[in-house]
């Protein structure tokens, strides 16, 4: 079934965009309105931010048909075939964001 803009399809997609906008902008808004300095509140709201793009964009992979996680999965397999020595490191994801 093709979307049609003025119909059915196109409509769904341009709310759902609508919202996220507003999401982002409402999060963004609250961070900068919560605690501590400035600095601190523009860090946390830029932080967040990134946080809440790359969380919409494995949603929107993932009604594509893509599984989160399988470019681990992946290297991992590469790696185990090439005998390669694997690594598994990882931190808090705010730890990241934050360094961001």
């Amino acid at each position: 079934k093709t979307a049609n803009p003025g119909g059915e399809g196109g409509s769904k997609g341009t709310a759902s965009a609508a919202e996220t906008e507003v999401s982002l902008s409402k999060g963004v808004w609250d961070d900068l309105r919560g605690p501590g300095g400035l600095g601190e509140r523009v860090r946390r709201a830029q932080s967040n931010t990134i946080g809440r793009l790359i969380s919409g964009m494995y949603k929107s992979l993932e009604g594509l048909g893509f599984s989160t996680g399988d470019e681990f999965r992946v290297a991992i397999t590469e790696a185990l075939d090439m005998k390669a020595k694997v690594v598994l490191g990882d931190q808090d994801v705010q730890t990241t964001l934050d360094s961001l």
